[in-house]
């Protein structure tokens, strides 16, 4: 899932209060610290990393412990919807969420982690003829590095999960609650016309199960699959 992708489901879960608060920055502190992992990763943030220490340098010095997060919170929207372009919203957005990840509170066990959440009450199915997600995953022909298995959502999208098999398995069904912080990697099998695997609402697919022929060479998986 891509950055842009994720602050639109940030903002989009925001959008349902009437106000952002602290408390709320920090009911999404999973999903904001996915958004963080990978804007640091990238060379934009990479390239203004020093300066990035020096604005937090002087947030610190300017604000107390307990006001920085909105304070942050606010620059960090204030530069988004300024943005004249798509472009510079995505800079905009790659430069600041970090700073805003950085004043969250470390999650104590009595917080409850953002969940992706299924609803099957919906009638979603799978088109006739559909393959089944192992075959699925199977057309792509690498394994992400670190990924211990696989599931699909609603949009056809297939998410690869760093978290316990078994405990992936456990959540499947009426809803699938993974923690955010544990997707590495998405994938659609046809972009143009997303399909769901006729087992997506129960299937988890691990590297073991797919066949033989797509066991790849590890250094070829590595450099092929965005790790």
């Amino acid at each position: 899932m891509e950055i842009r992708d994720q602050m639109r489901m940030l903002l989009e879960a925001l959008g349902k209060h009437d106000a952002v608060t602290r408390d709320l920055l920090i009911e999404h502190s999973d999903l904001i610290r996915a958004i963080s992992k990978k804007c640091q990763s990238s060379g934009l943030y990479l390239d203004f990393e020093p300066r990035i220490r020096q604005v937090a340098q002087k947030i610190e010095a300017d604000h107390k412990a307990d006001d920085r997060l909105m304070y942050v919170w606010n620059w960090c929207m204030q530069l988004i919807v300024s943005a004249r372009s798509q472009f510079l919203r995505d800079g905009a957005s790659i430069l600041t969420i970090p700073l805003v990840a950085k004043y969250l509170p470390e999650t104590t066990e009595l917080e409850k982690p953002e969940a992706i959440i299924i609803n099957l009450d919906l009638d979603y199915r799978a088109p006739e003829g559909s393959k089944t997600l192992r075959q699925l995953v199977s057309e792509r022909r690498a394994w992400p590095s670190g990924a211990t298995c696989a599931t699909q959502d609603v949009e056809g999208e297939i998410l690869y999960w760093d978290a316990e098999v078994e405990h992936v398995k456990t959540t499947a069904g009426e809803s699938r609650r993974v923690e955010f912080r544990h997707q590495i990697d998405a994938w659609f099998a046809d972009i143009d016309n997303p399909l769901l695997a006729t087992d997506w609402t129960t299937a988890v697919v691990t590297p073991e199960e797919l066949d033989d022929e797509y066991q790849l060479d590890p250094e070829w998986v590595f450099s092929h699959s965005g790790a």
